[in-house]
């Protein structure tokens, strides 16, 4: 349970409190948003896998916007880059 709230610290921490606050009210992650926390209320009412799963789904759809950016670092990688490419090219 307070591995969920690390995690929130940890965004905070990593983009800013202001910002990891404009993340989570925005209207367009707003899905994102109400499925990660409906997934730490499940967790905290002793459901985790149902916790889980929606936990995972809200960062997916919370997190979305910076995939392109992600495949991008890992493109610069060598072996790993190597594998993406081979398995998906840009």
């Amino acid at each position: 349970m307070a591995y969920e709230i690390t995690e929130i610290k940890r965004v905070g921490i990593l983009l800013g409190w202001r910002s990891t606050w404009a993340l989570f009210t925005n209207r367009a992650n707003f899905k994102g948003s109400a499925s990660f926390l409906l997934g730490l209320f499940f967790i905290f009412v002793r459901w985790p896998i149902v916790g889980i799963i929606l936990e995972i789904y809200g960062c997916v759809f919370l997190f979305s916007g910076f995939w392109s950016s992600i495949k991008v670092f890992l493109y610069h990688i060598p072996v790993v880059g190597w594998i993406i490419q081979f398995i998906s090219p840009p």
